[in-house]
């Protein structure tokens, strides 16, 4: 399966660059290396040695999700429902010390001996 995501890479100038605020993205020169990782907290020291290293932007790279690679729902509404159901007699059998049977739990799955429509 495809990632759901794609990498969206956007220039951002130092400007907007503030020390203390966690990184939200990786931020990546020219060359697509590394300046900075996602998730790590921007200094004022980093800031300073892009200046003085003649950066005036870096690039970020955003992840975004691409709805044409999303997953679509695989199960019907009527067998969540019914699932959801059949787990809270189970929670509701253990909670009173009963250990509950899976054996009508195939029967109340499909009721009829017919089962219900995995796919919509």
């Amino acid at each position: 399966m495809k990632d759901a995501y794609r990498i969206k890479k956007v220039k951002i100038p130092l400007s907007e660059l503030k020390a203390g605020e966690l990184l939200p993205f990786t931020l990546l020169n020219p060359q697509d290396q590394v300046l900075l990782s996602r998730g790590q907290i921007i200094t004022s020291e980093f800031v300073e040695k892009l200046k003085k290293d003649g950066y005036s932007s870096v690039l970020a790279e955003i992840l975004e999700e691409d709805e044409g690679l999303v997953a679509k729902e695989d199960i019907s509404p009527e067998m969540k429902k019914k699932t959801l159901e059949n787990m809270q007699e189970i929670l509701e059998d253990l909670s009173r010390g009963e250990t509950p049977s899976i054996v009508p739990l195939e029967q109340k799955i499909y009721p009829g001996g017919k089962p219900l429509l995995l796919y919509p």
